[in-house]
Parts: structure tokens; sequence; C-alpha cells
């Protein structure tokens, strides 16, 4: 959404708020905002959308309520763009005979060969398909280290440098590898250890530019046909500069920037290559350099080296803008992720972390037990391959005669490529493309029927919402009750709130598009854990109570007040074993069961208690898991309350002057398991159980369960429709 749209939509709100409140309700918004939401949008869509910018859940929305959900929508999309590396164990197609024999110096990959190339101590460079990581080629330099490797477009030549002052040129026209030039560097000058090439703005010749040993930076003018190889003469290269002190370890050619290099004397400097002049040099740095990385799309770079930490600074004005602090060794290599903001960097200790670039926050740490192969846990390079797009030409068959050519484009996914003596693969994927929610045991999962989301929530106070017919994750807030373990969860009557209670006593209701909290329910009571948690509505009376239970043998019953803190409460005591379940029949009974077995029936609003009702089990099987009321069908008639205990059975009490058990049903398919869920349809013509083994089993009732005054009749009222074994589920 545009800057023009959203002015468009503040001016259609303010001319519709004929009130001067500032607030539109329901039906105003439907009315002026559609036509600025695109002609598709249905009814029940801009109902949602009206619920979802009711961030404290009103009735209405002002202009500051839908801009911040525009813009916390935006941001939170982003956030869900979560993408993080994941090893990619291929089964090798190699023998390891094709392997480096010594460690691998450095990897390079270049859209003018679609082929990893990786060179190394022991004198080769090898080439290795992306697909699978088989060994395409290998190229013998000599038996001098391959210190470095750059491809040269314009001229086709693959370009190496090693320790015994060599610099060779590849011809890859043919694709043959064939040695095409070599040139060797005099004594007097230092050894190549780093490559780039760049192209003159007046002769449009492409060279390469190294930086050697002794602090130089210098461009090559020869060598692309020397054979055999020869000693550089005058007249064949140009100092750049020679101005570090110290080895240059890392030189680029940046279009934004000039040729940038890096030097073990903790400067880097920026050179204007037409001029062979340092325009700035930047001394952020205490100690060496090892790398450097730049992002064009925020105009900045980031260096790393010994000191551990990695610094960010702006390219043209050399001012420091941030910094990031985790490494425990020397850094050795940086990447740039521009489209996913990410920072990739290695230490000397094999250690990679992941930096989001907004916020400076690391996201990821890959050490050497997240390998899948402990030979490859150990690497001295790495490399990012952004994601690269192949076109693929197809002629269809039927239309050979039109010469039609049908272009299709296939997107290969951007990856981490490290080596030690081998190359290894971390491809780089959004977290929720595995639609990943939780990591700790699911508490509970709430169906919504106004926004079609099931609502989960697990022990570490993370709660997702999961679109119901694609399975996608439509938003999550994390971390609800702090370091304290959710333990209860329920949604308001109108099923646009939601209520969360904890292990330490905390109550909270929670807007869950926004993950905004609304308010706290507070008590002064001890050694509270909930176990359940229930959202009361009463239209006759227009009041709204929040009731919640647990460890302290108590029902707490709030006022769900207009306030940020709700403080005033009523306690009803009665049980003497903790209390694990409640359900509420309209008008205002509300039934709690505890571990013990006793079920206390209360008046909700008086807080009288009913009656008291107990299940008849061994010791051990007594305790009251679950609690279901069955709406009478006639104001006259007594409602059902069915209650599952330990024991597996389901007992089946009519609730009239005189409650009084009909029947007992067995419940849980295996004699040692117990029913851990319950609930019946909207019509209340299904009851469906539950149970610890796994099993689900369904039943359809009869209209006439509520007249039912023996246990033969109620039981004939039950009837089994199906019932799922955990293979089947």
């Amino acid at each position: 959404m545009d800057s023009h749209s959203l002015y468009s939509m503040f001016v259609t709100s303010q001319t519709a708020d004929e009130e001067g409140t500032g607030e539109l309700d329901l039906e105003t918004f439907k009315a002026e905002m559609a036509p600025h939401l695109g002609q598709d949008i249905s009814d029940t869509d801009l109902v949602q959308l009206f619920m979802k910018i009711d961030a404290d859940c009103g009735g209405t929305v002002d202009w500051e309520e839908f801009t911040n959900y525009v813009f916390l929508r935006g941001a939170a999309a982003a956030d869900q763009q979560e993408w993080k590396f994941f090893p990619q164990d291929f089964r090798s197609k190699n023998d390891p005979a094709t392997y480096h024999r010594d460690n691998v110096t450095k990897v390079y990959c270049t859209p003018g060969i679609d082929k990893y190339i990786s060179c190394g101590r022991d004198g080769t460079m090898r080439l290795w398909s992306p697909a699978d990581l088989s060994l395409h080629r290998t190229i013998v330099n000599g038996p001098a280290w391959v210190t470095d490797c750059v491809y040269m477009p314009t001229a086709r030549r693959l370009v190496c440098a090693s320790a015994d002052r060599a610099i060779s040129y590849y011809d890859i026209s043919r694709g043959v590898y064939d040695l095409a030039g070599r040139v060797k560097v005099t004594g007097t000058m230092g050894v190549p250890l780093c490559l780039s090439s760049a192209v003159g703005e007046k002769t449009e010749q492409e060279n390469v530019i190294y930086g050697d040993d002794s602090g130089a930076a210098i461009l090559l003018q020869c060598g692309r046909g020397e054979l055999p190889a020869r000693v550089l003469k005058p007249g064949d290269f140009t100092y750049v500069h020679d101005d570090h002190s110290d080895w240059v370890t890392q030189v680029s050619n940046i279009h934004e920037l000039g040729l940038v290099t890096c030097s073990l004397d903790s400067t880097i400097k920026i050179t204007d290559l037409s001029r062979c002049k340092v325009l700035h040099t930047v001394t952020a740095h205490r100690r060496g350099v090892h790398c450097f990385a730049h992002s064009k799309a925020f105009s900045l770079c980031a260096s790393g080296g010994l000191e551990r930490d990695i610094l960010l600074w702006q390219g043209n004005t050399n001012r420091q803008v941030g910094e990031m602090t985790g490494h425990a060794a020397s850094i050795s290599h940086l990447a740039i992720d521009n489209r996913r903001c990410q920072v990739v960097s290695m230490a000397a200790d094999n250690v990679i972390k992941v930096w989001d670039l907004r916020n400076h926050r690391c996201i990821q740490t890959i050490t050497d037990l997240d390998w899948p192969s402990l030979e490859d846990a150990h690497p001295c390079v790495m490399m990012y391959d952004t994601a690269r797009s192949a076109s693929l030409f197809c002629l269809p068959s039927n239309d050979e005669k039109s010469g039609n050519i049908g272009i299709f484009t296939v997107h290969v996914r951007s990856r981490m490529v490290t080596a030690f003596h081998r190359l290894a693969v971390w491809p780089h994927m959004r977290v929720s493309d595995d639609n990943a929610g939780h990591e700790e045991p699911l508490v509970a999962a709430l169906y919504n029927s106004t926004f079609q989301v099931v609502i989960s929530g697990d022990e570490s106070g993370t709660v997702c919402m999961w679109n119901i017919h694609t399975g996608a994750r439509e938003g999550n807030f994390k971390h609800c009750h702090g370091s304290g373990r959710l333990t209860a969860m329920t949604l308001d009557a109108q099923e646009r709130r939601l209520l969360t209670g904890s292990n330490t006593g905390e109550l909270k209701m929670w807007n869950f598009n926004s993950g905004t909290q609304l308010r706290d329910f507070v008590h002064h009571e001890e050694h509270v854990e909930y176990s359940a948690l229930l959202f009361v509505h009463d239209a006759d009376r227009q009041s709204n109570l929040v009731v919640a239970t647990g460890w302290n043998h108590k029902a707490l019953v709030w006022q769900d007040d207009d306030v940020d803190t709700v403080s005033e409460y009523r306690m009803f005591a009665g049980h003497r074993e903790d209390v694990q379940c409640m359900a509420f029949q309209a008008p205002h009974m509300l039934a709690t069961g505890d571990y013990g077995g006793r079920i206390c029936v209360w008046n909700i609003f008086t807080g009288e208690r009913r009656c008291t009702l107990n299940h008849e089990a061994p010791d051990y099987q007594k305790a009251v898991e679950q609690l279901l009321f069955l709406r009478p069908p006639t104001p006259q008639a007594s409602p059902i309350l069915l209650s599952c205990g330990g024991d597996g059975g389901m007992r089946v009490w009519k609730m009239g002057t005189r409650p009084a058990l009909l029947c007992t049903i067995r419940a849980a398919v295996n004699r040692l398991d117990c029913v851990n869920s319950m609930c019946c349809d909207a019509q209340q013509g299904h009851v469906i159980v539950a149970d610890t083994g796994g099993h689900v089993r369904v039943w359809s009732l009869h209209p006439t369960l509520h007249a039912c005054s023996s246990s033969a009749a109620a039981q004939a009222c039950f009837t089994q429709v199906s019932v799922g074994s955990p293979q089947e589920l």
C-alpha cells in the first residue's frame, strides 16, 4: 500500500466521521473503506479486517489503529521472512581420492563459469557441479599453494596466483581449461596473495590486480598469452599503490567506491584506479583486517579481522555506523546478502554467524555440532552464492512451424559454500517454509471460526495462528509470560481476544492478531498455577466474566472491565484437591472438577455452591479430567453434564433440581488410558472424545437424552459413530 492510497483512505475516514469522534464502527468502515481495498474483497473479509485493525477490541477503529495495523503487518511480514542456513548432506558421488590433499584456500563462483572453483594448498584448482558437488575437472597448477583465483569475463580467462610467485591464466573459451599464459613476479616484489580484475576506463582492456605480502596493489598489463612463462619486466605492471605496511589480505574493485584493499596493518584503503591515487583510508580497526564485504543496497561495508568484531562503515564517508560483536576468534571471511539484509561471517575457530544488518543482532550461530559430517566441521574458507536464474528455451512440438519459443526461468536457491578438503553446502531457507511454529510441548489448540484459524500455544509462551485451509502460519508472538510457562488458554465469547494463564499465576488478555496485550487480571493468592480458563458472557446482565482455576484448589472470578489492570475478584472455595477443569452452562451454572474426583456446581454470579458430585473409582483413577455441558433443548428441560475421569469412563449427569448420575460409558479405548479432551459440535448432535492412547471416539446423540430417567435409556441415546486408532490418525 503506497502513500497515495493511505492518504486517500485518511481523507475518506475524516469525511465519514460525521460525529467527529475520530472513530468508525463496523458498518461505516465497510461502506467507506471497501472501495479503497479492492473489488474482490468480500463482506466476510471486511469484517475480519475490521476486527484485526481494532487493536483494543472496542468495536471501533480510528486512523491510528489503521496505520499501526498497516505498518506492523509489513514489519511482521518482514520478520516472518526469517532466513537461516540448513545443512544439505549430499550423498557424495566422488571418490575420496578426488578431494584436495591439503586445506582449501579459496572457494569461488561466478556467473561466467557455472561451477564452484576451489583452490588448495596441494597446488590444484578443482571445479565442482553446484547441483550435486560432483567433481567436474581438476587443474594441476604446480606444487606451490594456490592462494587465490579470479575470472576475467571479457577475456574468458581463469586466473590464479600461487605461492611460488606465479600468476597463471587458463583459457576456458572451449571448455578445456588449457594453460594460456603465465608470468612470475621478480624477487624484489612481494608474493601475490589475493586477486581482482578491472576494466580500464580509457582502454577498456581487462586486467588483473593483485595484492602482495609487501603491502602493494599492482595492476598487470600482460600475461594472458605469455608462454612459455617469463618474469615480469618494467612496463608489464603498474603500482596502484604501495601504502600498506603489511600483507594485503583482500583486494576488490567495487564500482561504487573504487579499488578497495585491506591489510594486516589494520587499515583499509580506497583508491581511484584510473589515477592510482588513494582517496580514503579507513582506520577504524585497531588490529589486522582479514576481509571486507560491500553492500550496494545499504551503501556500506562490513570488515573484520584479528579484533573479532565486525565493523560497519559507509564507503563514501568512511564513517563507522555500527558494530557486530559476538565472535570469540579472529574473523576470516565475510559476505552480505542484500535481499535478506544479512551478514554472514566465519571466524578462525570455525564458528559461522549470521547477523541482521538492520539491527546488528546475531540470528544464527553454526558450530561444529551443527554439521551433518564431522569431516566438514572445520572449514577453512567460506563463500556465499547468491540465487541465480537460468533461462530454459523450449520449442513445443505442436508449434514447430510457427517458430514460437517458450522461455522458462528456473531460480536456484542461494546458499553458503564452505570447504576444508571438500565442499559443503548450506542452503539459505526461509524458516516459515517448513511452517515452523513451536519448539516446546503444546498446551492447547483453539479453533477460531471468526477468522478461520487455529490458535496454538506452547509451554514457552509462543502463540501461533494457522490457516485452517492451507496450514500456513499467519502470525505468532512469543514469551507471552516472560520466563513463566504457559499452562492454559481460551478465547472470549466473540473469539476476538485470547486469555492466557501461566504457572506463576499471571493471567493476561491479548489481541492475538497483533500480539498486543490488552489487560492483566491480578490477584493476591499464593501458589497459583492455572489449569483451566473460561470466559463467560451474560447477555441479560450485560456482563462478561473471566474465570480461572488451578492448583490452589479455588476458582477466581473477575469482571472483564475496560481497564488495563483488573484487580477486584471473587473467590470460590470448596475443593480439597487441585482443580483440573471446568465448564459453564447459561444462564449461571458453573461446574469445576478436581483431582480427587469431586465436581462442584456453582451459581457463577452469586458464588453459591448448589451441589457436589463425586466420581466413584479407585483413588488413583478418581481425577476429573474433562467437563462438558449439553444445553437443554427447551428452557424447562434439565441440562446434561458429561464428566470424564482417570478411569477412562464418561459419566452422564442429569442436572435437575436433584442432580443424578444417569450412566457411565466407556470412553477411552484401552484400559489404562483416560480421556484428555472432549467437545461437541455446534448443534450438539455429536460428542467427540480423545484419550491418552491417541484414539478419537465419536458418538451420535439422540434428542431424547435430556428426558431420560434410567441408565439403560440414557446409554441407548449414545450411538458410537467411529473410533480412530493412532495409526489411522
